[in-house]
C-alpha cells in the first residue's frame, strides 16, 4: 500500500485560485437537512449555507407541510407552523 503525504500548500493554492464566489451560480449548490424529531410549532434551523435559501418541509410521512419562513441571517431560518409538527426541512 502506497501512502502519500498530503501537500497542504498545494491544496491551499488551488483553493485560493478557485473560490466558490468566482464560479457559476449553482455549480456548487449544497443542501442541508434539518430533522425535527420532537413536535414543535417553531423550528430553529441553522444551515450555515451563507445565503438566502429555499425550504421544503415534509412531515414524517413525506407529506409537504406549509409554514412561515423567517430569515434570521444568511445562515439561520425559523419555521413557524400553526400546530406542533415533526418532520424535516430540506434547505437549498
Amino acid at each position: 500500500m502506497l501512502v502519500r503525504k498530503l501537500d497542504t500548500a498545494a491544496v491551499k493554492e488551488v483553493y485560493d485560485l478557485v473560490r466558490a464566489d468566482d464560479l457559476e451560480p449553482g455549480l456548487l449548490d449544497v443542501r442541508y437537512e434539518h430533522v425535527q424529531s420532537v413536535p414543535a410549532a417553531t423550528w430553529q434551523v441553522v444551515h450555515n449555507l451563507g445565503k438566502a435559501v429555499d425550504v421544503e418541509v415534509v412531515d414524517n410521512n413525506g407529506v409537504q407541510i406549509e409554514c412561515e419562513v423567517v430569515y434570521q441571517t444568511a445562515n439561520e431560518i425559523v419555521l413557524r407552523f400553526n400546530r406542533a409538527v415533526s418532520g424535516k426541512a430540506i434547505v437549498t
